[in-house]
């Protein structure tokens, strides 16, 4: 590989996946790798693996889901958020948005999408998170969720960060 290769490479955001189906995680690692922005640096089914890959890899956004091998994604987003609190983690999930967003922002991730989503709503969920906003679909009780999670952390550390635009427009409060 040549310098130059390399150099392209270190600008670009690393994703690491996580998610007990392979075939998510092949579709979603094709998909990241993709974007002239976005590298793709590794995936793992279970905790253990990617707390693993999350230290070897420093990944800038860790997209995963609530179903894991061995675990529930909520006790892993809590356990990735105590040993790394930097790292910006999607919750990409089956599961009701109006159930699991607000639990998985309390949790420490930083947004979440559903798998109902377009490729494209997942994207912009990962550019989101890269810039520091926090975001979610577009339900209304999604959005209402995670405004109260932010708004409520101001001022008490346990969250910082801001909605994003869109999510903030979609869902006035």
């Amino acid at each position: 590989m040549s310098k130059l290769r390399k150099a392209a490479e270190i600008s670009k955001a690393r994703v690491l996946i996580v998610d007990d189906q392979p075939v998510v995680r092949e579709r979603l690692g094709q998909l990241v790798s993709s974007e002239p922005d976005m590298v793709f640096c590794g995936d793992a089914d279970d905790p253990r693996m990617a707390l693993e890959l999350a230290a070897a890899t420093e990944p800038d956004v860790i997209v995963t889901g609530l179903s894991l091998k061995d675990s529930h994604g909520l006790e892993f987003i809590k356990d990735l958020h105590l040993r790394y609190p930097s790292f910006r983690v999607l919750v990409f999930s089956m599961y009701d948005e109006s159930l699991y967003a607000e639990r998985a922002i309390r949790a420490g991730a930083s947004g979440f999408v559903t798998k109902r989503e377009p490729t494209k709503e997942v994207l912009r969920a990962i550019r989101c998170l890269l810039r520091g906003e926090f975001t979610c679909s577009t339900g209304r009780d999604t959005l209402r969720a995670a405004q109260n999670v932010v708004a409520g952390s101001k001022g008490h550390g346990a969250r910082s960060g801001a909605m994003s635009a869109r999510a903030r427009g979609a869902c006035p409060l």
